[in-house]
């Protein structure tokens, strides 16, 4: 497994996502996601916070679904690395 590089912006949402797979299917994906998110975050009484964690849990049953086991996921979250990056307004 190779390590993977998520990439949080200092400014306005714009993140980043190394990985070795389709990036046009995680932008697609992600942009959908987010825009659910956003709704909840405006229509219901939510916070930013249960977010976080209902995707962290999303993408933990989703790697299960596809197969990996809970030592893999959990390989993949440690090596994922966190790096803040400046976004153009």
């Amino acid at each position: 497994m190779t390590d993977n590089v998520v990439e949080f912006p200092n400014r306005e949402i714009d993140v980043e996502v190394r990985l070795d797979l389709n990036e046009d299917e995680i932008a697609m994906i992600t942009a959908f996601l987010t825009t659910q998110i956003n709704g909840l975050l405006v229509t219901a009484d939510i916070s930013m916070e249960s977010a976080v964690y209902a995707c962290l849990r999303a993408a933990a049953h989703s790697a299960l679904e596809d197969g990996w086991s809970a030592e893999d996921f959990e390989a993949f979250c440690k090596s994922t690395e966190i790096q803040e990056i400046q976004v153009d307004a």
